[in-house]
């Protein structure tokens, strides 16, 4: 996981640094991490980006990180929810997959975690 946490964070550094040199890009920051949010805001900061530059935006998958999206809002940054839509047979993977790449946003918070559990259960049952 470490690794993985690094060069996501080094993904985002180079996009950020090509942001700051006025090259035209856009970055969606998808990340249900906080300390790499966390690094991200920073790295807005430190090259003199806004941190509501239109080009920067945030997002983590709705029911997950919530805590995190309403943070970053709360910080000036552009905060996005990704919606999952479609049949049950064809999220339920890929979902899966996503509980267990982001096992730390399942970790969040006490207050939080009853509430990503009934939307996981809301997502897998109905």
């Amino acid at each position: 996981k470490d690794a993985t946490d690094d060069a996501y964070d080094a993904a985002v550094a180079a996009c950020l640094d090509a942001v700051a040199k006025g090259e035209r890009r856009y970055a969606l920051l998808c990340t249900h991490n906080a300390a790499s949010a966390a690094r991200a805001v920073e790295g807005l900061d430190a090259r003199g980006l806004e941190r509501d530059d239109a080009r920067v935006a945030f997002a983590q998958i709705l029911g997950l990180g919530d805590a995190l999206t309403g943070a970053l809002a709360a910080a000036g940054c552009r905060a996005r929810k990704l919606v999952l839509f479609g049949a049950l047979d064809d999220l339920a993977p890929w979902l899966a997959r996503r509980l267990d790449e982001n096992a730390d946003a399942l970790g969040a918070p006490a207050a939080e975690a009853p509430l990503l559990w009934a939307e996981v259960k809301r997502r897998l049952v109905g």
